[in-house]
């Protein structure tokens, strides 16, 4: 090179002031054209480096934000990865929530089934109380009516009393067996009375468990309240029948108390007209 130099001097040298100038106005030329053909590439590259440089920072912004995008993405999947485990774990308890009250209800439902029976054979207990209060109850109409047919005996063995008042001494002994059968129906009466009475307590207490037992069994309240109203009925006119043969046996101790008394007057009178006379005679 530095030959070639040396060489191109010699030969500039050598040439005429003409060519010098000639061959150095080419040699500014080329290099100016170099220059300007240096600067294109460089203008050229520079361009190539900037549009390289914007797409890469155009793929950086991209990258950055699909990264972005990935990372919410993450977060998400795990937000939604917690909530799934949660619910998991809410279904797992509410299914073993679940499992509990099906125990429940098949136990309830057996303990249902068990009192359904208790309660049928309550009922079938009640159908057979009912029966024997029944029967018991047309014991006592019996009774009533036994003691209606003994009053009205009384009444006209009290008619026949009235009506032989005149023959009052032929009549005596008479008049005492009738007392003496007075006194044993009174205590027949009384010993009835006192069977009903018994019988109106044993009735008001079994009353008093039906409405007990009523409380419990109230899928057949209303035909047990038909049948404790007819009850009370029965044992309303029971009780009243009873009072009123009550009245009247103690109207008739007091009328045999008062025909007794006059008897008895009757008697003392007769003893004092014989005296008078014996003491005349």
């Amino acid at each position: 090179m530095y030959q070639m130099t040396r060489g191109n001097q010699r030969n500039l040298s050598s040439v005429n002031p003409q060519d010098k100038e000639s061959r150095l106005s080419r040699l500014y030329r080329l290099a100016v054209v170099g220059l300007g053909l240096l600067c294109v590439l460089l203008l050229i590259a520079i361009t190539v480096l900037w549009i390289k440089f914007t797409s890469l920072d155009l793929q950086r912004d991209q990258l950055q934000s699909r990264y972005t995008n990935l990372m919410r993405e993450r977060d998400q999947l795990q937000t939604s990865n917690t909530n799934l485990m949660m619910e998991r774990d809410q279904l797992k308890s509410s299914f073993n929530s679940l499992n509990l009250q099906r125990d429940q209800l098949q136990s309830s439902n057996t303990s249902l089934m068990m009192e359904r029976d208790q309660l049928q054979t309550n009922y079938t207990n009640l159908m057979m109380e009912r029966d024997q209060l029944k029967s018991s109850f047309d014991n006592v109409t019996i009774k009533r009516d036994r003691l209606k047919m003994s009053f009205n005996s009384l009444n006209l063995q009290r008619d026949q009393l009235q009506s032989s008042n005149t023959n009052l001494m032929m009549k005596r002994d008479q008049l005492q067996t009738s007392y003496t059968n007075l006194t044993r129906e009174r205590d027949q009466f009384n010993a009835s009375y006192t069977n009903l009475m018994t019988e109106r307590d044993w009735l008001q207490t079994s009353n008093t468990n039906l409405m007990m037992e009523r409380d419990q069994l109230q899928t057949s309240n209303t035909n047990l309240m038909r049948e404790r109203d007819q009850l009370k009925s029965s044992l309303f006119t029971n009780l009243v029948i009873t009072h009123y043969f009550v009245v009247h046996l103690s109207r008739i101790r007091n009328f045999a108390g008062f025909f007794m008394g006059a008897y008895n007057h009757y008697i003392a009178d007769i003893e004092g007209k014989s005296r008078k006379t014996v003491k005349d005679e």
